[in-house]
């Protein structure tokens, strides 16, 4: 798979971010863009780790599905936390969320 970027400049930029650097001054720093940069960092706040890779194309089976949608409807946790903790996209979130409102966990487990 293409990376934009190599792990050693993620990790150039994290040794920044703990030797409390900001965001745009990582970004000369490194060239690496800004809104990754304070994506990366948002993540590592929520989760506690730094997150260099992402997982592409990746079936989800029913219990994941479920589990997920649990833990936005139950136990309220935002989107970002629910995105990070599970290694699951955006989209993948907001489609299995439209699904759920719509039909219940009936529709979001049928697809």
């Amino acid at each position: 798979m293409y990376q934009k970027h190599t792990k050693e400049e993620w990790a150039k930029a994290y040794e920044l971010h703990k030797d409390g650097y900001d965001s745009p001054s990582i970004s000369r720093l490194t060239g690496l863009e800004l809104s990754e940069i304070k994506r990366h960092i948002r993540l590592y706040r929520q989760t506690g780790c730094w997150q260099t890779e992402r997982k592409t194309n990746v079936r989800s089976t029913p219990a994941l599905r479920r589990t997920v949608i649990d833990a936005v409807v139950k136990k309220s946790l935002s989107y970002a936390e629910v995105i990070a903790k599970y290694s699951i996209s955006f989209t993948s979130l907001s489609s299995w969320l439209r699904k759920y409102r719509h039909g219940g966990y009936e529709e979001l487990l049928a697809s």
